[in-house]
């Protein structure tokens, strides 16, 4: 097991639902607290518009992204969607050397988070890495908010009816793990982002 060398960072482990509007958040959430950064996810999937390289994520293709996970670079990787997506090591370990830094993940992963640091630190370590870690869960208020935001990214009928189910089963997977789902909803992004900066906000004090 690992060994914490200084004190961590705050963590902040951000995922949610599809179209809950994770991305917008992180944004926010990063103006709001400039000593924060983002943890840089790795995808096989094409960018999308307006996302740049090394800022919204690393883009690589499929074959690089496995040649990278049969080298043990990543901390996690999950297939969503039929694309992958992880997190390296290099990645994860700002935070355990004292940087401040946003994680958003995908929810499964979110979920097990704190029993992979349980796992791979020594049980002091751990805890203070714990005691540094929050999750927050977005979703949206309803179906209707889903349908038509992903219809304004260009996703058709049934590639839309396929995430919601999926997303369904997700979440009655999940339901449980989560201590804090925020609902963003349409035109109060403010209040999303005011509800995570008061958690936030007790983690730092």
């Amino acid at each position: 097991m690992e060994s914490l060398d200084q004190a961590p960072g705050i963590l902040l482990i951000l995922t949610g639902s599809t179209a809950s509007g994770k991305d917008t958040v992180v944004r926010k959430l990063l103006q709001r607290f400039p000593d924060f950064s983002k943890i840089t996810t790795t995808t096989s999937r094409l960018p999308r518009k307006d996302e740049k390289e090394g800022k919204d994520y690393y883009f690589v293709s499929r074959e690089r992204f496995l040649e990278r996970l049969q080298a043990g670079e990543f901390l996690e990787t999950v297939e969503y969607s039929g694309n992958y997506y992880g997190t390296t090591k290099a990645e994860i370990r700002k935070v355990l050397n004292g940087k401040n830094m946003i994680w958003r993940i995908e929810a499964t992963m979110a979920s097990r988070a704190k029993d992979y640091f349980k796992a791979i630190f020594d049980p002091n370590s751990a805890a203070k890495l714990l005691e540094k870690t929050l999750v927050v869960f977005l979703t949206t208020p309803n179906k209707q908010t889903l349908v038509r935001r992903l219809t304004s990214r260009g996703m058709d009928e049934k590639a839309i009816q396929i995430r919601f189910k999926q997303d369904a089963e997700n979440w009655d997977k999940l339901k449980d793990k989560f201590e804090n789902v925020i609902v963003n909803k349409d035109g109060a992004l403010d209040e999303t982002i005011n509800q995570i900066a008061q958690l936030l906000t007790k983690k730092i004090n």
